[in-house]
């Protein structure tokens, strides 16, 4: 569980995992291609009308259990939606997006960590001096 995250980092619940995830999989292993990708707010709407309420948090745990245990070979997403790519070049348009993504993520980790030690710094000095 990531902190800062756990609506979406957490284990699956009961209720998620047996009723809501093979629903899941099987859907979205149909959405083949971008033009059938498909939104969380669309996925809402459709549970909905089957009278399954389910949240926007929710999708998003489900899809992230989904992609990080790889029930869903080439599942892609973007503001267009959810799909699943066969090509290999959709595919590493993608992973660079997403090593771009982790790039930005690890240079505010390392300026926090500098402002961090600023920090740790001036307390000490400020400690040391009273």
């Amino acid at each position: 569980m990531l902190a800062g995250f756990e609506d979406i980092t957490q284990d699956l619940n009961e209720y998620e995992e047996q009723k809501l995830l093979p629903l899941f999989v099987s859907s979205l292993a149909r959405r083949r291609g971008k033009a059938n990708a498909i939104t969380n707010k669309q996925i809402v709407q459709i549970l909905k009308d089957r009278s399954i309420i389910v949240t926007d948090i929710q999708v998003r745990k489900i899809i992230s259990h989904i992609r990080t245990n790889c029930l869903v070979e080439g599942l892609l997403a973007s503001s267009s939606g959810y799909w699943v790519s066969e090509d290999p070049r959709e595919i590493e348009k993608y992973q660079d997006s997403l090593k771009g993504r982790i790039s930005r993520m690890k240079n505010i980790d390392a300026k926090m960590e500098r402002y961090r030690q600023q920090l740790i710094h001036k307390n000490v000095k400020q400690q040391s001096f009273l």
